[in-house]
């Protein structure tokens, strides 16, 4: 697994969102090393250029066990030593870019499908092993996988979880305000409408709306949360700006929905005729009942590992969202420290990768 999740990370596979080139040589050299197995393998176009690989082995007729990591990682600006493309080690860590987040879920899940493919009598249910693109912006190849229609009996999303059991987590809905006004010369700033001005008034309401939501918490997943991220407005210094437009991220917990909270942003701006509400993103909580006979396979063969610390919750977003959309007992589950991902030194310990392993070895093979 050492060599292979140094060979991933050598790959860069930036999201093209993030000014990367993408996920295709990746995609391409996963393909290649799945077909050399000799099994049936899926390469699946979600962007021109950008490819999903996905590869099963056991009975089509029975529900599988969907291993699911996302080939994207985020940009490497700026990186702390080296290369982040050109892995180290060092007292027991893999350095590099998508170490953590999330090759090394990666290279477990890659490693554990070759395992029963050499050893195909020991699979206790079907597998598959799927790597995605996009995670890190829109989760559409995630969403994508979905339209192949194969049946599964539970999903694993890889992120660095430090071998515990993520069983839910918040959801993301996103949303621009967009503001109009009138241009003018600024030497007579009063024959014009500052747009920029009028957000004002917007960014107000959101903060006010951002602490109406501080009373609401769920476990250690936190309460629910707003944050303006991006603003852009005007069109030169000495131009009273006819537009402003801010784009807001807003994280739910299980019970919300994306719909309803863009309809209550709406509601809030109606005295305002100038404002407009553009909706984006809306991508629901997941939360999978501790009760569903996956949730205590998994959670078992954690505790076999001496690793269990109960049913977790995150505060983040994963590829989860989109199997449990899908009515599939969906998990989150990896090698790592999440605090980690990210950074501009990520790592990973290669202990990390072993535990994982043998945890999902316990829970594929057959008694």
């Amino acid at each position: 697994m050492k060599d292979l999740l140094k060979k991933l990370i050598s790959i860069p596979s930036v999201n093209p969102s993030m000014g990367g080139t993408g996920e295709a040589e990746l995609s391409s050299y996963l393909f290649d090393r799945l077909s050399a197995l000799g099994v049936e393998v899926v390469r699946q176009e979600v962007f021109p250029g950008r490819e999903n690989i996905a590869a099963r082995i056991g009975s089509s007729k029975e529900p599988a066990i969907l291993l699911e990591a996302h080939m994207d990682t985020v940009a490497v600006d700026p990186w702390a030593e080296g290369s982040p493309f050109s892995p180290e080690e060092e007292g027991g860590r893999i350095y590099g870019r998508g170490s953590c987040d999330t090759k090394a879920s990666m290279a477990v899940f890659l490693s554990c499908f070759e395992y029963f493919v050499s050893n195909s009598e020991q699979l206790k249910r079907p597998l598959v092993f799927a790597a995605t693109v996009d995670e890190e912006e829109k989760q559409t190849g995630a969403y994508k996988l979905m339209d192949l229609n194969w049946p599964f009996y539970g999903a694993i999303a890889g992120e660095p979880t430090l071998c515990g059991m993520i069983n839910q987590h918040k959801g993301c809905v996103r949303f621009a305000i967009e503001v109009s006004g009138k241009a003018a010369h600024s030497s007579s700033p009063e024959l014009g409408e500052n747009a920029i001005s009028r957000m004002g008034e917007i960014i107000r309401r959101m903060d006010e709306y951002r602490d109406s939501l501080q009373t609401a918490a769920v476990s250690e997943m936190g309460g629910p949360t707003v944050s303006i991220g991006i603003i852009k407005g005007g069109a030169g210094v000495n131009i009273v700006p006819d537009h402003c437009r801010i784009e807001v991220d807003r994280r739910t917990v299980p019970g919300e929905s994306g719909d309803g909270i863009v309809a209550s942003i709406t509601e809030r701006l109606s005295d305002l005729p100038w404002a407009k509400v553009v909706p984006g993103l809306l991508r629901p909580s997941m939360a999978t009942s501790v009760d569903e006979p996956f949730c205590e396979e998994l959670a078992n063969a954690i505790k076999v590992h001496g690793a269990f610390r109960g049913f977790e919750s995150a505060r983040y977003m994963t590829s989860a969202v989109a199997y449990s959309a899908k009515k599939i007992p969906s998990l989150v589950f990896g090698p790592g420290d999440i605090s980690k991902a990210h950074m501009n030194d990520e790592f990973v310990e290669f202990s990390e990768l072993e535990k994982a392993k043998a945890i999902l070895l316990t829970l594929l093979a057959k008694k």
